[in-house]
């Protein structure tokens, strides 16, 4: 016999489904388009961030902050008060700025 994950989270109440579910096992709601829609929007997104990444990767400025990020990730990890994502925006940014300022 084989089990099943529950992989479809409803947009209602945000239980978790069986994919293969056309109502929500928490309220009860229909899941098969919205969640298709969902599933479907979320991987769109996806490829569109790779594809702006590997563009962003071409560049100079692009390397230097994508460095800034995985500094600030590696930094955050250490300091109990940060997250990895709170970090890497901070370092991207220290990083972005440095490269970018305005000389006044």
């Amino acid at each position: 016999m084989t089990t099943q994950t529950a992989s479809v989270e409803c947009p209602n109440c945000s239980a978790r489904s069986f994919e293969t579910d056309n109502y929500c096992a928490g309220c009860g709601r229909p899941l098969g388009s919205t969640a298709k829609i969902a599933r479907d929007f979320a991987v769109g997104v996806a490829q569109e961030i790779g594809k702006t990444g590997r563009t962003i990767m071409k560049s100079e400025g692009g390397k230097k902050i994508a460095a800034g990020a995985a500094l600030g990730a590696a930094v955050a990890a250490a300091v109990p008060f940060f997250t990895l994502g709170t970090g890497a925006v901070l370092g991207a940014s220290v990083a972005a700025y440095r490269r970018y300022k305005v000389k006044r």
